[in-house]
């Protein structure tokens, strides 16, 4: 059995009593932050070394699209004009979605990325060894993420659930976290 973490009180240096951090000294924004998050599924230490204590697995919705077409005209047996146009479409829906705001089950997501090109080119034969070729393109890459459901579904999410109260903060009152510590600690317990 893993021995117990004590959470230490950061104004005295010293565990809390009873290993349980007061209601009082809890920030009600770090609170509702916490309300959001889900329980832990995945407890067992000796599989998780404390890195983790949840696990989420889900099949993405991936959808690839790719159009390409292209149109040679020959004028003459020594001149052709070419036209090429290219479309790409890649989409993953769901929870964990390429840089998505979560991929623990938050919120469905979509993150969509697209390219479109087009070429046109010219190419003059003037003999077996000469050839004149001019070839010119233009292209456009887009990436978008986007929350899926109705904005009612969001609202929910995002603001009632989260309960988020408004406060202004000096830079001197924000409060420190030194994860070194703690480091050290699950470090010297092996």
């Amino acid at each position: 059995m893993a021995a117990l973490i004590p959470i230490i009180d950061p104004t005295t240096g010293k565990p809390f009593p009873g290993n349980i951090v007061p209601p009082s000294r809890i920030n009600p924004n770090g609170l509702a932050l916490l309300n959001i998050m889900p329980l832990p599924n995945t407890t067992n230490r000796a599989i998780t070394l404390g890195n983790y204590n949840y696990q989420f697995l889900e099949t993405l919705k991936q959808l690839k699209r790719n159009h390409v077409f292209k149109i040679d005209y020959l004028p003459t047996s020594s001149d052709r004009i070419s036209f090429r146009g290219k479309t790409w479409l890649s989409s993953q829906n769901g929870y964990a979605v390429s840089s998505g705001a979560s991929n623990w089950g938050l919120v469905q997501q979509c993150y969509c990325f697209t390219d479109t090109s087009a070429a046109a080119g010219y190419t003059k034969t003037f003999s077996s060894t000469v050839v004149l070729e001019v070839l010119t393109g233009v292209r456009h890459s887009r990436e978008k993420w986007f929350l899926e459901g109705t904005p009612e579904q969001q609202n929910v999410i995002f603001s009632s659930a989260l309960a988020l109260t408004r406060a202004v903060v000096s830079p001197g009152q924000l409060p420190e976290y030194h994860p070194t510590s703690h480091v050290e600690r699950n470090n010297q317990r092996g």
